[in-house]
């Protein structure tokens, strides 16, 4: 069992568990899961009762829970028809996940009150420190082990690493462990004022991420820890998306602010107008544009015309990602986002042509051989080869926190599960839709239209749900 972020056994078992029951609809017995983690009975049974009070603590408001039935087996009940999926939610009490919390939050933790903490002797937490750090180093940054338990490292680094932790662990304030009820109300009244700067509406799908990347970074320089070199590092011709910094944060510097807009920018929360725009494309990596265009081309047969226009700033993205975050990022090999498997299995031909263009790319730019760079061009790819136009059948607006290219995946994956089944027509005003599709399972009530929550991630029971609902239209349509 490969290991992320240094995590024992017994959490990464639960995190399986975890996962596996997010994909049922019902119970899962207790037969199925003892053969799927190859474990016995009294190890499994340990392991859901820790889970379900590790979930208790974690979800205060039970939006999630673990029903376990000695006869049935285990059942993952969630309140919005999904759980967040996160690092922390299965394994919170882990002593990696919370040292890495702990560390960000506070620089006064001592190695004696590590120690007692977890009921171990200074030498076991230097070893399972060392073992942390080993993953740590791509990021740059280490924790120390002497007197003091701190995240050491140029504060740029700590950011980068935190931010996307963040990202994929909490998505909102609300489930960051170290704000009180006073700190919420304070930083919902700052982020309103700070947001207006940005002079775009900020869909409300976005205002979590948002808030959640702003109190971070405003933890930190309230404790005068600031971000020094971003602005010589990032090309010079990003400066012409910074809105001019609030003066309700005269105590951030420059580079702080620069960092942050950068962070909104790169995580597609905020996006600059067509004038600034136009400025990045014709001034930030050109060389290697023009290369990924030249390259996709060849393999997939497109012709010259091919209009690359609407992926130029989501390449801007991808390339500037790939040269400030590390390389080698672990982080997202805890996240399914893309199913090649399924990919490969499906569409045969577009995946040959896909690791084709792959090849071609990565002979002439290295660098940018990442696990990130590769699951981006993978989803642009998607977003770009041809499609079937099918004749209007079931009209669905997609309502989603994701990008384009995301979107773009989702609804192919979709397209490609009922192709012999149904058509669909995905319009772009929800008034003209017969149905609503939304991704992001705290807005089931924000629709006067017929709505289904259906995960990101495609899973095997969303298909049935799916399955379901689209039944459901055809029995009410031969009604009427």
């Amino acid at each position: 069992m490969t290991q992320y972020l240094g995590l024992k056994r017994k959490t990464q078992l639960k995190r399986a568990i975890f996962l596996s029951l997010d994909e049922q609809a019902s119970f899962s017995d207790w037969s199925q899961l003892r053969q799927q983690l190859k474990i016995e009975q009294d190890l499994l049974q340990q392991l859901a009762f820790e889970l379900q009070t590790e979930l208790k603590n974690y979800y205060l408001l039970n939006e999630v829970e673990l029903i376990i039935d000695a006869r049935q087996g285990l059942f993952l009940k969630k309140e919005h028809g999904e759980s967040p999926l996160n690092i922390a939610a299965a394994g919170n009490d882990d002593f990696f996940i919370q040292i890495i919390q702990e560390v960000f939050s506070r620089e006064d933790w001592t190695l004696d009150e590590l120690c007692d903490a977890f009921f171990i002797s200074k030498s076991t937490a230097k070893r399972k420190l060392r073992l942390l750090n080993q993953q740590l180093a791509s990021f740059e940054v280490k924790i120390t082990s002497s007197t003091y338990v701190r995240l050491v490292g140029a504060e740029r680094h700590i950011r980068s690493f935190y931010t996307l932790f963040a990202y994929l662990s909490f998505q909102k304030t609300a489930f960051y462990p170290y704000l009180t009820e006073k700190d919420h109300t304070a930083y919902h009244e700052k982020v309103q004022k700070v947001r207006q700067v940005f002079k775009q509406q900020i869909s409300c799908l976005h205002k979590d991420f948002f808030a959640l990347f702003f109190t971070l970074h405003d933890l930190r320089i309230r404790r005068d820890k600031h971000v020094l070199t971003i602005l010589a590092d990032a090309p010079k011709s990003l400066l012409v998306i910074f809105p001019e910094k609030p003066s309700e944060l005269s105590y951030w510097n420059e580079e702080d602010w620069a960092f942050f807009v950068i962070c909104l920018f790169l995580f597609n929360i905020f996006t600059p107008n067509e004038t600034e725009l136009m400025f990045l494309q014709q001034n930030i990596f050109i060389a290697e544009r023009n290369a990924w265009q030249n390259c996709f081309q060849k393999p997939f047969n497109l012709h010259d015309e091919t209009n690359f226009d609407p992926i130029q700033i989501h390449l801007i993205r991808i390339l500037l990602f790939t040269n400030l975050f590390p390389k080698n990022n672990y982080l997202f090999h805890l996240f399914p986002f893309v199913n090649y498997l399924s990919f490969e299995q499906n569409q045969p031909l577009y995946n040959q042509c896909f690791k084709c263009f792959w090849d071609l790319f990565i002979a002439q730019f290295p660098e940018y051989a990442t696990t990130y760079f590769k699951m981006q061009s993978f989803l642009l790819m998607r977003y770009l080869i041809p499609r079937n136009q099918n004749p209007n059948q079931i009209k669905i607006y997609l309502a989603s926190e994701l990008t384009i290219f995301y979107q773009s995946n989702f609804q192919l994956a979709i397209q490609e599960y009922f192709c012999h089944t149904y058509e669909f027509d995905w319009v772009e005003d929800e008034n003209d839709a017969e149905l609503i599709v939304y991704t992001f399972p705290f807005f089931e009530n924000a629709f006067n239209k017929p709505a289904l929550y259906l995960s990101p991630f495609m899973k095997e029971k969303d298909y049935d749900l799916l399955d379901a609902r689209l039944e459901q239209f055809v029995v009410e349509r031969a009604e009427v």
